[in-house]
């Protein structure tokens, strides 16, 4: 048996998958169809923005490798830095 549901809220499929308990050939299919303002979105980068992107990770990567980029494996020792 296939269920297919379309827009259906968390509430609901939550109840639905509960189904399987009594049924475990039941299969439940959720048709969701993409947001239309995200469809409608170009998320492509600009080139500008996206070179500006690419020459901060090129210098974290130089400073890394020279070993002056200070790294934190503490919240609290991040916090004293930033504050002092």
């Amino acid at each position: 048996m296939t269920i297919i549901l379309e827009n259906v809220d968390a509430e609901t499929l939550r109840v639905i998958e509960s189904l399987k308990g009594l049924n475990k050939d039941l299969v439940i299919t959720q048709e969701v169809d993409e947001c239309p303002i995200c469809k409608a979105h170009d998320y492509t980068l600009k080139p500008e923005v996206e070179r500006e992107i690419l020459e901060s990770i090129a210098e974290m990567e130089r400073e890394l490798q020279k070993g002056t980029l200070k790294t934190y494996s503490d919240i609290n020792e991040l916090r004293k830095a930033l504050e002092s």
